[in-house]
């Protein structure tokens, strides 16, 4: 795990039990929530505009974008510190509505379920705030996921399972070249490795058909 998402991880964690209850108390404690695109793209702010932005736009808006699955039906939970009637939900029973998604959850979901699962909203935040950095740097405005970004040797396939042609590209488009990506790469451990590492050598490969 990163540094960046252990910080943010542990950012999340205050998140979950003071969002609800006592949002001043979160006013100067999120600063890697703070160095997000979103938040940052939204000009000088004092610390308190800061905090409900990101309980109230930043967040809601990443949650609204994680994939379906049990970890992230789960991870939505725990951040969903109001009910549909504007009443707070204690942490207690976002525990219990977290746990209901998950296969064979512990008991003591606090110490064995909550970590892991902060972790993986941590990457996953991540990722998406490298996709709204590459949005804003794209003409038009469009969103690029990260693994398209990065070129990837795909397997040779069957000539009924290949992929179609990829469209022309404009000259001078960064993604020029790029065919495909691999299918199973995880691009949010791809996009967290990378951001650590100090040197990335790309290694183009390729196929005989």
């Amino acid at each position: 795990m990163s540094t960046r998402s252990r910080e943010l991880a542990e950012e999340l964690k205050q998140v979950i039990r003071f969002a609800g209850r006592d949002p001043e108390a979160l006013e100067g404690a999120l600063p890697a929530l703070s160095q997000l695109h979103r938040v940052t793209s939204a000009g000088e702010l004092d610390e308190p505009a800061r905090v409900h932005l990101i309980l109230h736009r930043l967040i809601p808006e990443y949650l609204d974008r994680l994939p379906a699955g049990r970890d992230c039906r789960a991870i939505r939970e725990l951040l969903t510190w109001e009910d549909g009637d504007g009443e707070t939900q204690s942490l207690t029973t976002r525990y219990h509505k977290a746990a209901a998604h998950l296969v064979n959850a512990a008991t003591d979901f606090g110490r064995r379920q909550e970590p892991r699962l902060l972790a993986e909203c941590a990457r996953r935040f991540i990722a998406l705030d490298h996709e709204d950095r590459l949005a804003a740097a794209t003409p038009g405005g469009t969103a690029v996921s990260p693994a398209a970004a990065a070129p990837a040797a795909a397997p040779r396939v069957a000539a009924d399972q290949a992929q179609p042609p990829a469209p022309p590209v404009a000259d001078g488009d960064a993604l020029a070249g790029i065919v495909r990506v691999h299918k199973h790469l995880d691009y949010h451990l791809l996009v967290d490795l990378m951001a650590e590492a100090e040197e990335i050598v790309i290694l183009n490969t390729w196929i005989r058909s």
